[in-house]
């Protein structure tokens, strides 16, 4: 966004992190492609590829594996992950980045096969899929995660409170198993992790968006 309406270092009190929503590489059920050495050794013997994204943060991730991985593929824009699962099932595209809790579902139904998961360990929902760094992909890990915030001036005590509510939430076999049903993962952290980690993430986003030529709107 170009005009961002409030200043969030000042404003918001990052409390503690909670959530991670893994993405995943997929190919369609019908591609040759087993694995991500034979996808990447199939992107590098054509002269046209296509990959698809639905939104800024699966762009990146895409952006980001053809940048590691050294591959080539046009990147196609769709309004909705249903229109652009019906054309990777189809054989239109070549792969796509995904949100895992889509994923499950066209992966039971036999639509899609996922290949590796964008994140730094597996994901209990797809625990035989390799990360992208298992899989031969170097130095990749980028997925979206939450955070809880309060307004600025909350009283220490009552940031505390609520910290430790989450994180006890988030240490229960209950919240795993929940988080489990649409592909997420429980993450640990308080809120001097929730600004070191987006500093880092930050300037992953702003390298990828400078070489994605992703332009604030």
């Amino acid at each position: 966004m170009k005009d961002f309406s409030f200043d969030w270092e000042k404003e918001l009190i990052p409390v503690t992190a909670f959530l991670e929503t893994p993405f995943l590489l997929a190919v369609g059920a019908k591609s040759p492609a087993k694995s991500i050495a034979e996808l990447v050794a199939s992107l590098k013997s054509k002269t046209q590829n296509k990959s698809a994204y639905t939104n800024p943060t699966g762009y990146l991730a895409t952006v980001l594996f053809k940048l590691r991985a050294g591959v080539v593929a046009e990147a196609v824009s769709y309004k909705t992950t249903p229109d652009a699962v019906g054309d990777l099932a189809d054989g239109n595209l070549d792969f796509m980045v995904i949100d895992g809790a889509f994923a499950l579902g066209q992966v039971k139904n036999g639509r899609i096969r996922v290949l590796a998961a964008t994140t730094n360990k597996r994901i209990t929902a797809f625990p035989d899929v390799p990360t992208m760094e298992e899989a031969g992909v170097p130095d990749y890990h980028l997925s979206p995660w939450w955070a809880v915030y309060l307004p600025a001036g909350t009283p220490p005590e009552i940031v505390a409170k609520i910290g430790g509510w989450m994180s006890d939430i988030a240490k229960t076999p209950e919240a795993a198993k929940f988080l489990e049903t649409f592909a997420a993962l429980p993450v640990l952290g308080d809120g001097k992790f929730v600004r070191d980690r987006l500093a880092d993430d930050r300037k992953v986003f702003d390298r990828l968006a400078e070489v994605g030529n992703l332009k604030p709107e």
